[in-house]
């Protein structure tokens, strides 16, 4: 297979995996298109503004396995001979495809996959839902932080309005009207905010 076709064909795999990652238009109440939620918004299922811990499970469980599958298929494109593994050229190829296109999976796949096979094994992937956890946890200290102004532990719908307020007011700031799930800057007495790339 010549490099030109090589290419073509672990970018057309990129693209591929990159498509699960790829939100729905979201919808309003009335069925018209509307702003696509952000990664907390998605996570909230109870829609009180704040991850529970059932919720930061099933949300990171989910971006996990959307991880994985992106990562085998990838995997799969760039094994040219199908032999389970790649060559060194095989991997080379990838890495140069990942590299030039970056975006979300190459960079979570960066940080999950610690052993460079281009997977996530079953370890990785505990430690890689762990870490999920662990942000969607960070974020909801800074949603604590900035919005529960009676510091009552949770969000009445005084403060849950404010907060939707703020999320929608970024979106239309960035243009595109997809919600995001990064936050304005907290206070100082807030923990730092992580930039997270995310599934």
């Amino acid at each position: 297979m010549s490099s030109k076709l090589t290419t073509a064909v672990l970018t057309l795999g990129l693209l591929t995996s990159f498509a699960l990652y790829a939100e729905t238009p979201a919808t309003t109440p009335g069925g018209k298109p509307g702003k696509q939620p952000g990664q907390m918004q998605r996570a909230d299922t109870n829609k009180d503004g704040l991850i529970d811990p059932a919720e930061a499970q099933a949300a990171a469980e989910k971006r996990v396995a959307m991880l994985r599958k992106a990562a085998d298929n990838q995997f799969a494109k760039a094994d040219a001979n199908k032999d389970g593994v790649l060559s060194p050229e095989e991997a080379a190829a990838l890495d140069k495809a990942m590299t030039e296109k970056k975006g979300p999976l190459a960079n979570t796949l960066k940080k999950y996959d610690k052993n460079g096979d281009h997977k996530i094994d079953d370890a990785e992937a505990a430690a890689a839902t762990e870490s999920i956890k662990t942000d969607l946890a960070a974020q909801n200290a800074r949603i604590l932080a900035r919005f529960d102004t009676d510091k009552d532990g949770k969000l009445s719908a005084e403060e849950l309005a404010a907060l939707r307020a703020m999320q929608e007011k970024r979106a239309s700031k960035r243009g595109g009207g997809q919600m995001q799930a990064r936050l304005p800057e907290a206070p100082a007495s807030a923990p730092a905010e992580t930039q997270e790339t995310t599934p």
